[in-house]
């Protein structure tokens, strides 16, 4: 996109349905289990669809989709032990978070701007998140959210994402070592 990009309403319908693209594949469910923003833009864009969201709910459940994804992410335990799972690739990450790239003042250089924070970006600067999904975190995604509808939300850059998740550092240091004792529990 060119620098002047300035998104409209239609960008943003656009944006649904390709995430609307990703909730179909098999490995989709893998987003619920991820939790936070990404957990967060799913259920959104599947809205009033009770009975899809509860099948994906129900795949998040069960684990391994048992499609042969490329997209697989293993936790080695041990030599002899490791948790295999569905995941999602970078690309479709980025697509959840609505990433644009957009040509910046150098040289066919990019920069990413995203109608939300990308899953990376929530999860190391977000300090109201702290592993689970809060009230102050419901406000702050419906906020956005209807201010994104009523166009005066526009994508942000990694920059100004890491500034306006800004929290509470206390908050991020409770998620960080809750992180750590669920890593050393299994």
């Amino acid at each position: 996109r060119r620098q002047s990009f300035t998104p409209t309403a239609r960008d943003y319908v656009d944006y649904v349905q390709r995430v609307l693209e990703i909730v179909r594949r098999p490995q989709a469910a893998a987003g619920f289990r991820m939790g936070g923003i990404v957990w967060r833009i799913l259920l959104e864009v599947l809205g009033d669809d009770k009975d899809f969201r509860d099948r994906l709910f129900k795949q998040a459940g069960e684990g391994l989709s048992g499609e042969q994804s490329i997209y697989q992410e293993v936790i080695n335990l041990s030599s002899t032990c490791a948790f295999v799972d569905d995941s999602l690739s970078e690309e479709e990450l980025d697509i959840i978070s609505g990433v644009y790239k957009v040509y910046t003042n150098q040289l066919n250089q990019t920069a990413d701007v995203s109608w939300w924070p990308k899953h990376s970006h929530w999860v190391t600067h977000a300090g109201q998140y702290a592993g689970i999904w809060t009230q102050w975190n419901e406000k702050w995604f419906c906020d956005r959210l209807r201010s994104i509808y009523d166009g005066t939300a526009r994508p942000k850059s990694s920059s100004e994402w890491k500034q306006s998740l800004k929290g509470h550092r206390e908050t991020k240091m409770v998620g960080n070592l809750v992180e750590s004792a669920s890593r050393d529990f299994i």
